[in-house]
């Protein structure tokens, strides 16, 4: 399919190759473009065209035709436009009421008539709704939706509501992708930007410097075919903010609930294993936004301020907790503040400084019994969740833009981010506290296995533009460098994570394995450069226009000289600085073609194939830094029967420990390594799609995606050899009355020699022949309506992945059914699975505004895991097969993946609201409804192979009602 694309997309490129130098796609801000002819059709060089706005603080923007009448206005921020062109010995025409939004490229083409300049010809017209010159898919929320809609007021959550993105929380968390993006591909950026990010693992922005939705004009969504100024090709969201203006203006918005105000979802088949849902506790927000003018068109001031808090009442099923009741996880109030300042130095010289500042912070977060991404039911007592604090978040950011000529901009960014965050015990834990976890059951108790963490990032960032442009030709280059550090600071209880059991034949929990940890350490990772350097090109010829360019992108991390003390079992450690950890070199492509087809601006075939590099922040340098961390599971026997794998001094019970399974603890580099010339792990992305406007202000576009991912990385142990190192065994799985078939099925698992106990040589290394490949088609409309707007998508997918390459095979056991590290169902196609989205708002009589939205997801996956345990002694009694290599237990997956999955999960949410007016304020309450239905979907079972497999463990939370009102001014 890539070379057909590459193939369509060189043709068109190949016409004009000989005028357009070689670089990249489309712009990033919105723009008008068009032609200008007389009265016979001829095109008119020379006219001025200018774009007048309220939302722009130097109110015009003009250029003028080049020598084929086209025009290309760049770089508008999202509002409502008049545009007038005007040519001595013409009349003046004006077009009015142009909307503006995203990147959108609005097609205003006019003829003008002999006349003279006092003439002035108003044209009237719906805005345009097909962008026929950008193969870019992208989504916007603008003021209007943002302010309806229920709840879509992060991001994060607004991106829920895109077409094809697919939205997944797990913890503190939130991830997504579109069109078969890996989730770690998402970034998010402030006003362009990428400065709500860390630098911790791939560059998760969980707990980075958030958006405060209220003070954003728009929200930006890039969900394919994205331009060369970006590396990335997962889901992009840009916050675009509201500057201010010439006139005092303000939002004032308060809502919250309480737990009166939620139902009650929990069926009669149900009650038997979930006594009740997730139940809101209480919840509130306020959120002020005002700006104005400091000085009419020279410096306008936005400030912002909101202040929010949750708690809810999680479940604590019987089933897996016999005390039953809930656990309230609650979070502390969180403030959030915006500062911004616009200034127009001069006519051609502009200056933006924006500063923001929250904290807060969740007790309890992880409370209760969840599906984790692995497919497997994760249940925590409430003494064993942890405690989230943020107690530090900043970012601040300062732009310089230039028009040096009326075709020429310069534009120059700086920004710092300073994202802080930790994890902690809960009050009640004491100072020698491990959690203990029972494999049987699945649930977690006594203490966290996740505290303590204690994370600080620093995190600069700088941007670079200069974009020159004629009408026909959109040339733009540039450069984004980001530089920092993160610190880690770990001090666990009893330098352990977690105490392993495992239920008896008579259903008591019995002792199995210890985790030991190499703490207490601090560890620093540095990111020297991640420098991407690129360049776009956009050329339009006829009814054609072509996008097509690259970038270059360097990366480099390191791990400076440290030390640390001794813990219970590690020594003290020192070590040197270790450079490019790693250091990458990497260049990528870009190219795309759009025709209007019919060359009235209403019908645009697109096509597009671009490659693009995976995310990367310091997660791999923090695996390759000496002082990363480690663990050591071994065999535990509790000899003294405390319960404790500490004694009551918290001294180690070395006596109850089997042999090490990881000789490497103590050593400083641990035992994970590079490859020699390992790549930065890549995809390519092609589509195909058609827009076509079906009345005025409606459109609706249908497509083709293809992804396929390159450089699949694994870890393998070099110490071990699959066919030596092995013993094959077989055990049958119990009988099991929800699991596929019942249970009985017959299931090789491999023992590990005990020559082998505790040897690792890892090292992380590519594969050239496990494939990773994404097919989609998708449908979706998008239409203002003069009293409101409809939007949605339904999208049908899969992602097929074969993972079975011998490269990777070191441990022929199948560990959790989905890493690279076993041949059991390795190689997964599933079926081709549809996402429905959709969103609306409609004004009716009386000023009585009714919006809603809804989705119906495909349920993930269900697994089944099934925990094999034999000591010697229970293999003397019982005639098992023990288990040797220093391995406590062995899990494998049952059934294939691709075969059972949670039912499909509906979202139907609505809002009502009455508006007052009185003057320039405006009162408007409202009330909200989340799963309007309420529907009682199961999104959690008992996946552990066993007597409870399959019984349900959380269900969606009930409807609930929300009350609130806005005030503008």
């Amino acid at each position: 399919m890539r070379r057909v694309l590459i193939a369509v997309t060189a043709a068109c490129v190949g016409a004009t190759a000989l005028l357009i130098p070689t670089v990249a796609a489309a712009q990033q801000r919105a723009s008008i473009v068009g032609q200008v002819t007389d009265t016979s059709g001829a095109v008119l060089p020379g006219v001025t065209v200018e774009a007048s706005s309220d939302v722009l603080i130097e109110r015009v923007r003009t250029v003028v035709t080049d020598g084929s009448g086209r025009y290309t206005i760049i770089d508008l921020r999202p509002g409502t436009y008049t545009v007038t062109f005007e040519l001595e010995g013409f009349a003046k025409v004006r077009r009015e009421g142009i909307e503006l939004t995203g990147s959108f490229a609005a097609q205003v083409s006019v003829s003008l008539g002999v006349g003279t300049l006092q003439e002035t010809v108003t044209v009237t017209g719906a805005s345009p709704v097909v962008d026929v010159q950008s193969t870019q898919n992208q989504s916007v929320l603008n003021r209007e939706a943002l302010d309806v809609l229920p709840a879509a007021r992060t991001i994060q959550g607004g991106a829920g509501l895109v077409p094809g993105v697919s939205f997944f929380t797990q913890g503190f968390v939130s991830t997504m992708s579109v069109h078969g993006s890996a989730s770690l591909d998402q970034h998010i950026y402030f006003d362009g930007m990428n400065i709500g990010q860390n630098l911790t693992g791939s560059g998760s922005q969980a707990n980075g410097v958030g958006v405060n939705e209220l003070a954003q004009t728009e929200l930006v969504y890039d969900a394919g075919s994205q331009s060369a100024e970006t590396a990335l090709g997962g889901v992009r969201m840009d916050s675009i903010p509201k500057e201010g203006g010439n006139k005092f203006s303000g939002t004032w918005r308060n809502f919250g609930s309480r737990g009166s105000f939620q139902g009650d979802n929990v069926t009669d088949d149900l009650k038997q294993y979930i006594k009740a849902g997730t139940k809101l506790d209480f919840s509130y927000e306020t959120n002020a936004v005002v700006g104005g003018p400091i000085q009419s068109n020279k410096l306008w001031f936005l400030v912002a301020q909101r202040f929010t808090q949750t708690s809810s009442l999680v479940p604590l099923p019987t089933l897996y907790f016999p005390q039953g009741g809930t656990s309230a996880t609650e979070g502390v109030v969180a403030p959030h503040s915006t500062v911004r300042l616009t200034y127009q130095a001069t006519p051609r010289n502009k200056v933006v400084f924006a500063f923001y500042k929250s904290s807060g912070g969740t007790q309890r977060f992880d409370a209760g019994c969840t599906a984790t991404s692995g497919n497997t039911v994760s249940c925590i007592s409430p003494e064993a969740s942890y405690w989230l604090p943020t107690p530090l978040q900043y970012a601040a950011q300062a732009k310089w833009s230039a028009p040096v000529t009326s075709r020429l901009l310069l534009e120059v960014g700086q920004s710092l981010a300073v994202p802080t965050y930790k994890f902690k015990y809960q009050p009640e834990n004491g100072p020698l506290d491990v959690q203990n976890f029972n494999r049987t059951t699945s649930v977690r108790t006594v203490a966290s296995s996740t505290a303590p963490n204690d994370y600080f990032n620093q995190i600069w960032n700088t941007v670079v533009n200069l974009s020159y442009v004629t009408g026909s030709h959109n040339f733009k280059t540039g450069l984004n460098q980001e530089w920092g550090w993160s610190t880690l600071k770990v001090e666990p209880h009893g330098d352990m994570s977690v105490l392993t059991f495992v239920n008896n034949a008579a259903g008591v929990a019995t002792p199995n394995s210890v985790t030991l940890r190499n703490t207490p350490f601090t560890r620093k990772d540095v990111l020297k450069a991640n420098l991407g350097i690129y360049g776009q090109d956009k050329w339009t010829l006829g009814q054609l226009t072509v996008t097509y360019g690259g970038r270059y992108d360097y990366f480099n991390g390191y791990a400076p000289a440290q030390d640390n003390p001794a813990g219970r079992f590690v020594p003290a450690r020192h070590s040197d600085k270790l450079t490019c950890i790693p250091c990458w070199n990497d260049w990528s492509v870009r190219g795309g073609a759009s025709y209007d087809l019919f060359g009235n601006g209403k019908t645009a075939l697109k096509t597009s194939v671009g490659k693009f590099l995976a995310q990367q922040a310091l997660g791999l340098t923090a695996t390759l830094n000496p002082m990363v961390g480690q663990t050591d599971t071994r065999t535990w026997t509790d000899r003294d029967g405390n319960g404790r794998a500490l004694d009551a001094a918290g001294n180690p019970q070395f006596e109850e420990y089997g042999a090490s399974t990881n000789l490497n603890l103590a050593i400083p580099g641990g035992s994970t390594k590079i490859a020699d010339g390992l790549p930065r792990p890549n995809n390519w992305e092609e589509s195909v799609t058609i827009q076509h406007e079906l009345f005025p202000r409606m459109s609706v576009t249908g497509g083709y995606y293809r992804r396929q991912f390159y450089n699949i990385q694994y870890t393998k142990n070099r110490a071990l050899d699959a066919a030596s190192n092995f013993t094959p065994f077989t055990v049958t799985i119990p009988t099991t009355p929800n699991l596929a078939g019942g249970g009985g099925q017959v299931v090789t698992l491999y023992n590990r020699s005990n020559a082998t106990t505790g040897v690792n040589d890892n090292i992380t290394n590519w594969s050239t022949t496990n494939t990773r490949v994404y097919n989609g088609f998708e449908v979706s409309v998008n239409a203002r309506l003069p009293k409101g707007f409809i939007f949605g998508g339904i999208t049908t997918e899969r992602i097929a992945t074969d993972n079975c390459s011998d490269l990777t095979q070191s441990n022929p056991n199948n560990i959790t059914g989905v890493d690279l590290s076993g041949l059991r169902f390795c190689n997964r196609t599933p079926p081709f699975r549809t996402l429905y989205k959709g969103s609306a708002a409609y004004t009716l009589p009386y000023d009585i505004q009714v919006s809603g939205s809804f989705q119906l997801r495909p349920g993930i996956s269900v697994g089944s895991e099934y925990t094999y345990t034999c000591s010697a002694a229970q293999a003397a009694a019982t005639g098992c097969t023990a288990l040797t290599g220093g391995v406590a237990s062995l899990s494998v997956t049952v059934v294939d993946p691709t075969t059972a999955y949670y039912d499909y999960v509906t979202t139907n949410d609505m809002r009502v609201s009455h508006s007052f007016r009185r003057g320039r304020i405006r009162f408007q309450p409202f009330v909200e409804i989340f799963n309007v239905v309420n529907m009682s979907t199961v999104v959690t079972v008992n996946e552990t192979v066993g007597p409870n497999y399959g019984t349900p463990a959380a269900i969606v939370s009930a409807r609930r009602a929300q009350f609130g009102a806005t005030v503008d001014w």
